[in-house]
């Protein structure tokens, strides 16, 4: 008996993936078909499907392909993403003809930018689509919408659905990064979407700057890329840097400028720059360090891996490194923080000497050093309340005690 795959789309866009068995027909009964169990599949399904099925399974980084009894669910974007042979041995619709056409207008400087989004036939003769899931239906036509269409597509459907400017920007910038610098087969864009520029940061480092004891930074940030050389040497700071130095300043006068959340800037030269979402949270808590007080300021840069890990909760996922991929220690960076520890005065105790007697005429601490030392002479009992006083001012920040 022959056995194929067969593909139902749900009303949520979702397809089942369902494996059906021919049943030949005899002298008084029609060929029908069966549905094949689940758990038949290993000995029953065509190679090919199964091995469409096994491509599909790698794509599913986030486990959202769900098994049935009788088959098994694929979201949209992981349709999207098979290949036209894949799809075909799944019993999916053949990738349709039509082509995406963007165009957009309004104002990118004021977030008022739109992009209307539109199918036509070859030729450029607009269509009616109906879009559900990773399918297109055009009249009587049904076909799949292949990657990288089905991204293009879902990314200038977001950047109209946000009133607000900053967030219109944001999904404009994915939309223009979903694109990329050469735009693929099956898609058409405007003058404006081709030429403007997207500077994608998703990680940083820190700027640091010490004087007189007192510390201040500024973040710096970087592509997706940006990584240790092939021998293990830190990244150059100034050579990875996503922006120029004059962006930089700009950007550096913006983000202190505004409150947090933001996720895009626009910067001097046209530019739109975009952070990613995580990086967009750590440099929120890089915004509240920068306003903290100068021992809460030297914390965070002794080690900024561990407050982002503490104040984004990135232990509570399964990504060990998601705090160390985020921030890029850099060599300059390395230098800057090397001699963080401010110097203080030594503190020594001391004991001055009764004359003719073991017993000491009295004792205390000396701070500094000679000539310019001071004594601090302690009654019996005082060095240890003074010991408890000085670990709480130390645990609260404080400089100094009386």
């Amino acid at each position: 008996m022959t056995t194929k795959f067969i593909a139902t789309q749900a009303a949520d866009g979702n397809e089942t993936i369902t494996l059906l068995r021919a049943l030949p027909g005899g002298l008084f009964r029609r060929a029908s078909s069966e549905n094949v169990p689940l758990s038949d599949w290993v000995k029953g399904a065509p190679q090919a499907g199964q091995a469409a099925l096994a491509l599909a399974r790698s794509f599913d980084s986030e486990g959202q392909i769900r098994e049935e009894a009788d088959g098994i669910v694929l979201p949209a974007h992981i349709v999207a993403r098979l290949d036209e042979a894949d799809a075909f041995a799944l019993g999916l619709p053949p990738a349709t003809p039509l082509t995406l056409q963007l165009n957009s207008s309004g104002s990118l400087a004021a977030g008022s930018i739109q992009v209307n989004a539109k199918w036509v036939r070859r030729g450029g003769l607009p269509v009616r689509a109906d879009i559900a899931g990773a399918r297109v239906r055009e009249g009587g036509r049904v076909g799949r919408i292949p990657e990288p269409i089905f991204s293009v597509f879902q990314a200038a459907i977001a950047v109209n659905a946000t009133t607000d400017p900053d967030e219109r920007r944001a999904t404009f910038a994915q939309l223009r990064a979903q694109l990329g610098d050469e735009i693929g087969s099956g898609i058409e864009a405007d003058g404006f979407l081709e030429r403007v520029r997207i500077a994608y940061a998703a990680n940083f480092s820190l700027n640091a700057r010490t004087d007189h004891g007192r510390f201040d930074f500024d973040p710096v940030l970087f592509s997706r890329n940006a990584a240790e050389t092939l021998d293990g040497d830190l990244v150059d700071e100034e050579a990875a840097s996503l922006l120029t130095p004059d962006d930089c300043q700009h950007f550096h006068r913006k983000f202190k400028g505004q409150e947090g959340g933001r996720r895009s800037y626009l910067l001097s030269d046209g530019t739109l720059l975009f952070l990613d979402p995580m990086l967009g949270k750590a440099l929120d808590v890089v915004r509240t360090k920068q306003a903290s007080s100068s021992q809460e300021k030297r914390e965070f840069l002794r080690s900024p891996q561990r407050i982002l890990r503490e104040e984004l909760k990135l232990d509570a996922g399964d990504d060990d490194e998601a705090a160390d991929r985020l921030f890029v220690e850099t060599q300059q960076f390395s230098e800057r923080v090397s001699g963080i520890e401010v110097w203080q005065k030594p503190v020594l105790p001391w004991i001055k000497p009764k004359p003719n007697s073991w017993l000491p005429e009295g004792f205390g601490l000396r701070i500094g050093d000679p000539p310019n030392a001071r004594h601090l002479e302690l009654a019996a009992g005082e060095a240890e309340n003074l010991a408890d006083t000085v670990e709480k001012a130390i645990d609260a920040g404080t400089e100094t005690v009386a």
